[in-house]
Order: C-alpha cells, then structure tokens, then sequence
C-alpha cells in the first residue's frame, strides 16, 4: 500500500510540472517596444503594424506593447535596456547606435545616397540591403542584440535665411548647423560651408539670433521643432539620408521558436513597406503646411550638380567608410560608387 501511495504521488507530482510546463509555453511572450518619436509619427505608426502583424502569424503566442514619446527614457537608456531585456524591440537612429557598434558611424555621411526627389528610395533600398550593410546588422549580436531590418528616417534637408540654394557655390560662407561628427563637418567644410556645432535644444534660438543660418533636417522635424518660424528657404537636397535599424533583444529572438523567428524577420521587411508609404505622406503633408506658411521651397538640385558635389565628398566617405568599418568598408563603398554610377546614368543628360 506504502508503495502504491508513493507512486500514486509521484505521478501527480509528475503531472503538475506537465501542466505547468504546457501553461508556461502557452503563456505569450511579450515584447516591450521604446521609442523616442511620439505615437502620431509615421516610425511609431509603422510599428504598430507590425506588431499588429507579429500578432496575428503568431496566433497570439507573441504580443507586442508600444511605448512611444521616450516614456522609457532617452535613445541611450533604451537601447541599454535593450541589451538587458527589459525592453525587447527599439528603433532607433544609426548614429545612436554607434558607441555600441562603431561601423554604424559610416552610416550617416553627406550625398551617400543619391536619389530625384524626397519619395526616390530606389538607390537607398540598393545599397542598404547590400551585404556589407546586412554585416553591419550581425555585428550588434556582439552586443546583445539582433538586426532584424534597415528600417529609416528618411532625408535631412537644408533650410536657411539667405536664399534658394540651387548650386554649391551658394553654400559658401553659409553658417550651417552641424552635429558633433566628425566626417559631417569635414563635408561641410569641403562644400564651402562654415560648419558650427550647436546641440539640438539650441538651435532655434541659434537660428533666431543668427548664430547660425541654416540647418539640416527632416521635414517632420523643421515642423515640430518650428525652424521655419526661423527660416525662409528649403532645399529638398536630400544630402543626409538617415536609416534607422529595427532591432530586438538577441536572447529574446533566440527565446523564440523557429517559426517565431521567421515571423519576426518577415514582419520586419514589411515593416519597411509600411514605413516608407507612412513617411512619404508625412513628408508630403509637410510640404503643404510649410508652403503655406511662407517657406520658398526648392524641389531639388540639378542632378549634374549633386553628382559633381559627391565626386568632391567622396575621398572623405572613403576615409570615414574605412575608419569605422575596416571590415566591410571597401566593398561597402563598391556598392556606394556603384549607386552613384547608375543613378547619373539615368539623370545627368
């Protein structure tokens, strides 16, 4: 009877941690997904279309939560949190990325993309799922994290006080807004500009006390930031092209079956369907409201032009590209010159 008691226990025992173990894997993993770009953007946007779509292929085992507006903090509190697996899913900046995977700092270089107008991503798609790009990916899993896609910003623009800007030649003396990277204010300096670095908050003001006259930046933030109540010219110029990777804890994605994985990755190339429809219909609303507030915009340079300011920059893409990425940098910028090559090919009659 002592026997058949014992064993009578040690089957229920036995049971117990097999229902636990079935809640447990039926439980759905979470993904906490930051971001410091409020809810109303087209990144944040974008991102709940594909957690929406991570949802669904999944059957509900994966549920995705979006905290926009940096309600968990700055770029760099999240992509530590990131790394801990406090959060699960970030997208964020290239440059952000940086102090953690140095190459990413050849990402964000003057007239690296070349492209006809604000909606022309033909050039970016090119070169940004190129091999060296996609080994630039891999190289965050050294610091706990996965790549799942090149997801983006979009295109910085030129604005100033002084006129359009239609030539290289009209940049000369031009007191232009730089952020602290070296290789953006070495192209400045080469275009003819005076470079002047001046932090984010600061610059509205630089702009009204004429500090400064002119910066770069995307549409979306030449609204929110009010630089056109400063400003009175826009160049579509295009000249800073800004990827952002979508990236998600590496122990997290390991965590996640096989099947899961291919959902994530897949979901994520979406993603930059859903991102580039989003932010071209943000900039072109953009457009709208700064025309009629005033702002004289230029649609874009001529294409002889632009190519002959990149043949200019391109020793210093070069220095940069293999500074930051000894590894991949010369085939990257293969791919880069050969962007540039069909691109004249098809504009520069």
């Amino acid at each position: 009877m002592k026997k058949f008691m014992a064993a009578a226990v040690l089957i229920f025992a036995a049971m117990l941690l097999s229902f636990g173990a079935q809640a447990e894997a039926a439980k759905p993993k979470v993904m906490k997904v930051g971001l410091v770009t409020a809810r109303d953007t087209a990144q944040a946007k974008a991102f709940e279309l594909f957690i929406k779509e991570v949802e669904q292929k999944s059957g509900g085992a994966i549920k995705g939560e979006l905290f926009a507006d940096a309600q968990l903090g700055g770029t760099r509190e999240m992509i530590e949190a990131l790394q801990s697996n406090i959060i699960q899913g970030y997208v964020g900046g290239a440059a952000d990325l940086a102090p953690f995977v140095p190459s990413f700092n050849a990402l964000e270089l003057h007239l690296m993309v070349p492209h006809g107008s604000y909606k022309d991503y033909e050039a970016a798609d090119k070169i940004f799922t190129s091999a060296p790009a996609m080994e630039m990916l891999k190289d965050l899993e050294r610091s706990n994290m996965k790549g799942l896609a090149y997801w983006e910003s979009g295109y910085k623009h030129i604005t100033n006080n002084k006129g359009p800007i239609t030539k290289q030649s009209q940049l000369k003396g031009l007191k232009v807004r730089s952020i602290e990277n070296p290789g953006q204010v070495e192209a400045l300096k080469m275009l003819g500009a005076l470079p002047v670095t001046v932090p984010f908050p600061e610059v509205f003001t630089s702009l009204q006390q004429g500090l400064i006259d002119s910066q770069e930046n995307l549409i979306g933030n030449i609204i929110k930031s009010n630089f056109y109540q400063a400003q009175k010219y826009l160049t579509l110029s295009g000249n800073l092209y800004l990827r952002a990777p979508l990236i998600v804890n590496k122990g997290f994605f390991d965590s996640c079956t096989p099947e899961q994985q291919k959902i994530l990755t897949e979901a994520a190339k979406n993603g930059i369907k859903n991102m580039r429809r989003l932010l071209i219909e943000e900039d072109t609303q953009g457009l709208a409201f700064l025309k009629s507030k005033g702002i004289v915009i230029t649609e874009a340079m001529e294409p002889k032009e632009v190519v002959n300011m990149r043949n200019e920059l391109r020793p210093m893409q070069v220095k940069y590209i293999e500074k930051y990425d000894p590894k991949n940098g010369k085939e990257f910028i293969k791919v880069i010159d050969a962007a540039w090559a069909e691109w004249e090919k098809k504009n520069v009659k």
